[in-house]
């Protein structure tokens, strides 16, 4: 797929290249208790660019997609948690409930209505300056034909004089200067000027992101804050089966370490935590104790008293504990997904 894609870009008319900006705002009277995916509103801004960036744009987008082609990644379906970071990701847009599906289901179709940019400004003084884009067009001229990259970016990629700048609250906390070869010395740099990383985050075409770097991607469409709400809700899910003890434990471990918020949605998807019963934690403490470990229980309920009982309690009901079908070897892993069987 890469090399397809690949072949694309190197069939569109370097002309046609686009640069686009996106910015991202919190929705007005949004509720504590609203998705995080749609929260936000994302917009869309097109800029005129210079044939010497089109040209550096063009040869960028070249280099990173042939070296993820010589990495020889394989392709598979997202999923939140995986084994492997050499991997290719695919992540399909249709049907989804975030708000950031307008952007390339809506707005960078719609050429015509994406505004122009006038000034860097524009894009921090309502919001956040939130990635960056690149648009190209195969010879083929159809609007499902572009292929967009995209790059996660932050405010203070974007460099704004203070004094040239409307919003006099834009405030910069250094000088920039660059050494003039002729004159031979260091000049202040004037003006707007915003840095665009040599990296792409994903490709998307025809209803599909291709994904080379996972979690700025989940940053980008806006799942790594959901990850956390989602985390929230489980852990609310498990009071209510009055079968822990101690989740406050887990609570806190959410709001300090992020690395928590996928298992816990893994074990929202899995739902072990669903009608456990006696013979279930039994069944818990017999694994916990055959890789060492104690799992601490009380008048029949998982207890929850420290770092280390957090993350037996969460490699249990994640299913961490795993045995080959052949081998009967015993592995240690997140990932995984349930898998039907002939019989």
């Amino acid at each position: 797929m890469l090399q397809e894609l690949l072949n694309d870009i190197k069939d569109s008319d370097k002309k046609n290249l686009c640069l686009f900006f996106i910015n991202r705002t919190l929705k007005p009277n949004v509720r504590s208790r609203d998705r995080v995916l749609e929260k936000y509103d994302y917009k869309v801004f097109q800029v005129n660019i210079d044939d010497e960036i089109r040209s550096y744009l063009y040869s960028l987008s070249l280099e990173q997609i042939e070296y993820a082609i010589k990495k020889k990644f394989d392709i598979v379906e997202y999923d939140i948690i995986s084994d492997s970071t050499d991997q290719l990701y695919t992540y399909q847009m249709i049907n989804k409930t975030m708000s950031f599906v307008s952007v390339v289901n809506d707005q960078l179709p719609d050429r015509s209505s994406i505004p122009q940019l006038q000034n860097l400004s524009e894009l921090i003084e309502i919001g956040s300056l939130w990635a960056y884009c690149v648009g190209y067009l195969p010879d083929i001229a159809k609007p499902e034909d572009w292929i967009y990259t995209f790059r996660k970016i932050a405010n203070t990629k974007l460099v704004i004089d203070e004094k040239d700048a409307d919003n006099k609250t834009i405030k910069q906390k250094f000088i920039r200067v660059f050494f003039n070869n002729k004159s031979n010395k260091l000049q202040f740099l004037h003006g707007e000027t915003i840095t665009l990383d040599k990296q792409i985050d994903c490709i998307y075409k025809v209803d599909t992101f291709y994904i080379l770097k996972k979690r700025e991607f989940e940053r980008m469409v806006g799942l790594e804050e959901d990850f956390k709400q989602q985390a929230e809700e489980t852990i609310d899910k498990m009071a209510e089966t009055n079968m822990f003890k101690g989740l406050d434990f887990i609570r806190k471990e959410i709001e300090e370490s992020p690395s928590i918020h996928k298992k816990l949605i893994k074990i929202q998807k899995l739902e072990t935590y669903q009608g456990l019963k006696q013979s279930d934690i039994k069944r818990m403490e017999k694994t916990a104790r055959l890789f060492g470990s104690k799992l601490k229980t009380d008048d029949g309920k998982i207890v929850i008293e420290d770092k280390a009982d957090i993350e037996l309690a969460i490699r249990l009901l994640c299913e961490y504990y795993k045995e080959g079908m052949v081998t009967k070897k015993k592995f240690g892993t997140y990932s995984g997904k349930i898998m039907k069987t002939s019989e």
